[in-house]
């Protein structure tokens, strides 16, 4: 049973990294358009978000899985970026928050798949080292869900600029 456990951790957690590697990259190129389409200040947003997850959050795991001699094992990255038409600026912007608010959201679903199984099996060790995990993800999809309610209130791109300088 111990066993089983530790393996499930890791295959959890080995999830959990290449959906935030795989994030990571995403955003970069999301911010890449952005800042290509003049936006900078929309592009910032997302670049400090992907450099989060590829400094951070993937130090973390690799730290974890050091730490119980466990490897990454590597998991294909298949990739669903929104396709944008340039028509409608503001509304490709929208596309692309809502592309990332729903990234965030299915790590979080995998964040909290490991918080729960870590409590099932008290498991002491992966639910502190997930715990940090759970509030980051909250606190990243709230500053997410802010950043997306400023855009939806703007109407035009120089507003959504000048709103993310500040």
């Amino acid at each position: 049973m111990e066993n089983e456990k530790e393996i499930s951790v890791v295959e959890l957690v080995n999830e959990l990294y290449f959906q935030e590697l795989k994030a990571s990259i995403l955003f970069k190129i999301y911010a890449q358009n952005l800042r290509v389409s003049n936006l900078p200040h929309t592009a910032k947003v997302l670049e400090e978000l992907s450099t989060d997850k590829f400094c951070t959050h993937l130090k973390r795991m690799e730290d974890f899985f050091d730490r119980i001699g466990a490897d990454i094992k590597i998991i294909e990255l298949n990739f669903n970026q929104v396709q944008i038409d340039g028509e409608d600026a503001i509304a490709d912007v929208k596309k692309i928050f809502e592309s990332v608010i729903e990234n965030e959201e299915e790590s979080r679903e995998k964040i909290l798949e490991i918080a729960d199984f870590a409590l099932e099996f008290s498991d002491h060790d992966a639910y502190d080292f997930i715990g940090w995990f759970v509030k980051d993800s909250l606190e990243d999809i709230n500053e997410l869900l802010g950043v997306y309610e400023n855009i939806c209130n703007c109407n035009s791109l120089l507003q959504v600029e000048m709103l993310l300088k500040k």
